[in-house]
């Protein structure tokens, strides 16, 4: 193992090599994506994150999964073909078309000519390139004219004319410096900005090729430069010197365009094809066109560029646009000519090593494999070798002693001899009850007792001895196997086996005889996922993992169960397990490969799009070899990787606004609505009407490393509590907001999890609508107050009249009794006379006087009930301005959103509105009631009729009514009463009393508590109380209770209202009846009302 190791440490140090120049992995997008040509000419990546496409037919905007075309047929570009771009710094983008120059504006989404000093109206500009220097000023180049942008005018002013030529590129150089090549005839032109000095280089000077300088770049130290038709050349701005780099052939001489990438590698498009430059051996590296490989490079190459995710996109005439996304570190080894691992077949059942550091590869076809470290195919061992039939490899086994054994379906088990190239086999023999117990050899593991265990699929597991050649035999009748159907064998450290078969899990303690099984129970976590196990595996601190049909599982030796892992996300078939230095587990699946933290059991998935190979894995097809590389076999070869050098995209994405709908309608900026003044990305306000019930906007992630795993959260400031995880949902769509200020926020991850905390927003603002603005309320709460403030004063004005048309009865009568004083004085001389006379009329006389005092006394008790009914007038007052307006404007509210919303509300929302009305409407009459009576008890207007009745019936009538309210708390209510149990009494008065005292008990009452109503007789008093569990009350609140004035309602324990002159009624008519009326309670224990009313008779 040692040499191995050897070996692959030069294999990773030549990988390493390798990996200085990018795997170059294409897939293409054309016009079936979205793209508008296949014919592309430049690539540029905005500020915001936006990648921009120009081809012969349009220009287009990619966001990672859709392209957006702007072309000359719309009116947006003066001409189709786009020839340049270039991406400033502001976000805006500069695009160069075959007839004009014109500048994309992302705040309006709108592109705007651009003027150039000289140019007449109708005159285009033809450029051949844009640039910008390191103080952020951009140049336009244009046949032998060189442009820069002045930004203040907002035109392009000519800032250099070359004598001769045309200009066929320009680069600034460290100094900022500008050099020049020009074409016909070739020239270099260095020229320093600042002082206008010029450097000419030509070639009858001897430095400069003679053929078209097509390509310029600046790179390190120099300038680089490519010809048509004499390669490539280097310039070194020290020395001023010039030297041919590579003369190219083939093609390869007739360069097109050179490009710097973010990383300084200096890349090359020729004829040939797309080429990088080695600094180490000074030499071009070509990617060639490979027709065999679905992920080549395609011909027509016309240009590179490299995203800031490090992503390259290749350009082609005729190809379309190729990205090549930063590689993972996941390789193949397949069948394909091209790969340098080259295997006779796909389909890898095992992988092992042997003694010698070689990578053996079984098929499970018909051969193995075997690699030397230099990826050279040093071996094939086929049946034509070895004289054996290699039918169905299931096994590699290389053993502490350094052999190598092959498991097969129908060979039996085979030990490889380096030394004849044979194998030795061992095959069932049904008249020896001590060979192998049949020929399908799935596993094989060495017990350092000197014996060799494997499975059987189909016959158990056999002990094998090596000296004497001697198989045991370990079945479910000997043994306790669960299932003869085996799958692999597993030794652990402490010398204990593991067995998994087809159903259910077997481990076999060391000196042990017989196996202890353990099955799946779907309702029981702590056994294993699934009956149906495929692996076993023990990692580096002893702790045994279970692969199974179903899931993974650990075992827990402290109370012999299991535990299963992330159920949720590892719910499939595991085909194989290992682990890596880290702390993680290895997993692969019938659908790509699972990474396991085994302390926290985080999970993350790798498939295809990370350069996993597709379809599945094959059962225990896994090697991992002593520097740490992982090696998973399947039915399209192997995929490899070394766990440590894996690279993830750390970079949170970019993300935008992208569109605002209403009612479904798209607001499009700067239109007749003006919703919106600008793209809604760079919109700080959006102002809506309130009659705008559905509102959607739209946001996306720009990625472009698998932007199908982009994930977002979304967070409507004012509406939502929290942030709501959406997945790759890319609109979020919110419903008949009530007027007020929201901030919209969205945030998102890229493929591997890494999220834009930040992310984008906008503040909407939904306006009210005029009813429900504050003067609006304010005037109609004013109208109701008036309303009833001019009521009151027409009645008492109606009042004081009739006061006054007493009174003057009152003096008018006492003016004619005095004039009949006067003339009884008058007449006092004859009453000598008339004895009987004078006798009868001092009698008419007393009787007149009674009368006049009985006037007296009523007009006096007029009085004070006048008094009485102003002090009524003012607790009306009090009352009603307190707790009338807010069921009033609860009812107008709910009314008014009932005629505007109806045809928008279904059949359960209108019902919903129409009760809360309703329990609104109740209240109102519940309080006028109440009012209505105490007022008349104010005024002796009450009508008092008793009569006799029995008590438990008028309880049971009291209280019906109540039942909805009970219901919408969970209340319930208790009566105990007599059923004989006859009371003399007024019945609307008891009803009207029971009724107050258990709407305030319902109103103070806490949810799914009971309310009593208990009735008992006391001599000749029959006793009511009425008891709760609520809020209770402190001694103060209960002696401003038991005060003879209204007060105003206190809430309940819901926000119920009350009407403040409930118990001043029950005391009141429990007076009447000559009753007692008290009040226990205390804090948060419950209150207990009680009163006491007549007995009419003795209960049968």
């Amino acid at each position: 193992m040692k040499f191995f190791s050897v070996i692959m440490f030069f294999l990773l140090v030549s990988v390493g090599l390798t990996a200085q120049f990018p795997d170059l992995k294409m897939r293409y997008f054309n016009q079936k994506e979205g793209l508008s040509s296949t014919f592309v000419t430049s690539v540029v990546q905005d500020s915001v994150g936006y990648l921009w496409v120009g081809t012969s037919e349009g220009l287009n905007r990619f966001d990672g999964m859709n392209f957006t075309s702007y072309g000359s047929g719309d009116g947006l570009l003066p001409h189709q073909s786009i020839e340049t771009l270039m991406a400033d710094s502001g976000g805006d983008v500069w695009v160069a078309t075959a007839e004009g120059l014109v500048l994309y504006q992302a705040e309006c989404d709108c592109f705007k000519e651009v003027v150039f000093e000289g140019k007449v109206a109708g005159e285009f500009a033809k450029i051949v390139q844009l640039d910008i220097d390191r103080a952020g000023t951009v140049y336009a180049a244009e046949g032998s004219k060189l442009y820069r942008y002045n930004s203040s005018r907002k035109m392009f002013e000519i800032f250099y004319t070359a004598k001769q030529g045309q200009i066929t590129g320009f680069a600034f150089d460290r100094a900022n410096m500008l050099w020049f090549t020009t074409a016909y005839p070739s020239s270099l032109i260095g020229y320093h900005i600042q002082s206008g000095r010029e450097f000419i280089y030509r070639p009858d000077m001897g430095n400069i090729p003679e053929k078209p300088l097509t390509a310029l770049v600046h790179k390190d130290e120099g300038l680089w430069l490519g010809t048509l038709g004499q390669g490539t050349w280097y310039f070194d701005l020290h020395q001023r010197a010039i030297r041919l780099v590579d003369a190219g052939q083939n093609g390869s001489e007739f360069v097109t365009r050179m490009y710097v990438d973010r990383h300084d590698r200096l890349w090359r498009v020729d004829y040939v094809g797309l080429n990088l430059f080695d600094d180490a051996s000074g030499r071009f590296l070509s990617y060639p066109y490979q027709i065999q490989s679905p992920y080549v490079i395609r011909n027509s190459v016309s240009g590179i560029f490299q995203d800031l995710n490090d992503n390259y996109w290749v350009c082609h005439h005729t190809g379309g646009l190729g990205l090549s996304v930063r590689p993972k570190g996941f390789y193949h080894i397949n069948d394909q000519s091209y790969n340098p691992w080259h295997l006779s077949a796909n389909r890898v059942s095992a992988i092992q090593a042997n003694g010698r550091g070689q990578l053996w590869f079984a098929h499970a076809g018909f051969a193995i494999d075997v690699f030397n470290s230099q990826r050279e195919r040093v071996q094939q061992i086929t049946a034509a070798s070895t004289g054996v039939p290699l039918q169905s490899i299931t096994m590699l086994y290389g053993d502490p002693q350094g052999h190598m054994w092959v498991g097969s379906y129908n060979r039996g088990l085979l030990r490889y001899l380096p030394s004849s190239g044979r194998f030795e086999q061992f095959m069932n023999d049904p008249s020896n009850p001590l060979s192998i117990a049949n020929n399908d050899v799935r596993s094989m593991v060495y017990d350092p007792d000197g014996y060799y265990w494997l499975v059987t699929h189909g016959a158990g597991v056999d002990r094998f001895d090596m000296k004497t050649k001697r198989f045991d035999h370990f079945t479910s009748t000997n043994s306790n196997l669960s299932n003869e159907w085996t799958n692999q064998v597993v030794l652990d450290r402490k010398g204990n086996l593991w067995v998994a078969t087809a159903w259910g899990l077997n481990i076999k303690n060391r000196g042990a005889t017989r196996f202890q099984r353990f099955y799946s129970q779907k309702s029981d976590v702590t056994t294993i996922s699934g009956n149906n196990v495929v692996t076993v595996f023990e990692d580096v601190s002893g702790a045994i993992w279970v692969g199974t049909d179903r899931g993974l599982s650990r075992y827990n030796h402290e109370d012999n169960n299991f535990v299963r892992i992330n159920s949720q996300e590892i719910n499939g078939s595991i085909c194989a397990i290992t682990e890596d230095a880290d702390g993680n587990l290895w997993l692969s699946t019938m659908s790509g490969l699972i990474r396991v933290n085994k302390s926290t059991h985080q999970v993350r998935h790798f498939d295809e799009s990370d350069g996993v190979q597709p379809d599945e894995f094959l059962p225990r097809s896994v090697f991992r070899d002593s520097l740490g590389v992982i090696y998973f076999g399947g039915i399209r070869g192997v995929t490899y990787f070394d766990p440590a050098k894996l690279t993830f995209n750390a970079i949170p994405p970019p993300v935008v606004l992208t569109t605002l709908k209403l009612g479904g309608e798209l607001i499009v900026p700067g239109h007749a609505s003006q919703l919106l003044k600008r793209q809604i990305n760079y919109a700080k306000i959006v102002r809506i009407d309130h009659n705008h019930r559905v509102m959607t906007i739209g946001y996306h992630a720009i990625n472009f490393n698998n932007p199908d795993r982009n994930r977002y959260a979304v967070k409507l400031e004012g509406f939502d509590k929290d942030w709501q995880m959406v997945g790759n949902q890319t609109s979020a769509t919110y419903t008949n907001l009530t007027p007020g200020k929201y901030i919209f926020r969205v945030k998102a991850a890229n493929n591997d999890g890494v999220w834009n905390e930040k992310g984008a927003s906008v503040e909407i603002i939904v306006d009210s609508p005029w009813y429900s603005s504050w003067w609006a309320r304010i005037i109609s709460v004013l109208i109701l107050i008036g309303g009833i403030w001019f009521f009151m004063r027409f009645r008492t004005q109606s009042l004081l009249k009739q006061k006054i048309i007493l009174s003057q009865m009152v003096r008018a009568k006492t003016e004619e009794l005095e004039a009949s004083n006067q003339e009884l004085m008058a007449q006092a001389e004859y009453l000598d006379n008339l004895n009987k006379l004078l006798e009868e009329r001092q009698s008419k006389l007393e009787t007149q006087s009674r009368l006049v005092s009985t006037q007296a006394l009523t007009l006096r008790k007029q009085n004070d009930e006048l008094k009485q009914l102003n002090k009524t007038k003012d607790r009306l007052f009090s009352i009603i301005a307190h707790d009338l307006i807010n069921p009033f404007n609860s009812i107008i509210g709910l009314s008014e959103v009932f005629k505007e919303e109806y045809s928008h509300l279904n059949e359960s929302e209108r019902r919903e509105l129409m009760t809360t009305i309703n329990i609104s409407a109740n209240r109102i009459f519940a309080l006028l009631q109440n009012l209505l009576l105490w007022a008349r008890s104010q005024t002796n207007s009450v009508k008092f009729n008793q009569s006799s009745f029995l008590l438990h019936d008028v309880l049971v009538e009291s209280t019906d009514f109540l039942a909805e309210m009970l219901s919408r708390k969970g209340l319930l209510l208790q009566i105990d009463c007599p059923a004989s149990l006859y009371v003399y009494a007024d019945p609307d008065m008891v009803k009207t009393i029971v009724r107050n005292l258990v709407s305030n008990a319902i109103k103070f009452s806490f949810r799914e508590t009971t309310i009593r109503v208990e009735c008992v007789r006391m001599g000749k008093k029959a006793v009511v109380s009425v008891i709760d569990h609520g809020t209770g009350m402190d001694d103060a609140t209960v002696e401003k209770l038991m005060a003879r004035q209204p007060s105003h309602t206190t809430v309940g324990t819901e926000g119920e209202p009350g009407t403040g002159l409930g118990l001043l009624i029950c005391r009141e008519f429990v007076e009447w009846h000559k009753g007692e009326f008290r009040i226990t309670s205390k804090p948060g224990e419950g209150s207990t009302f009680t009163f006491t009313l007549p007995v009419y008779r003795v209960e049968e």
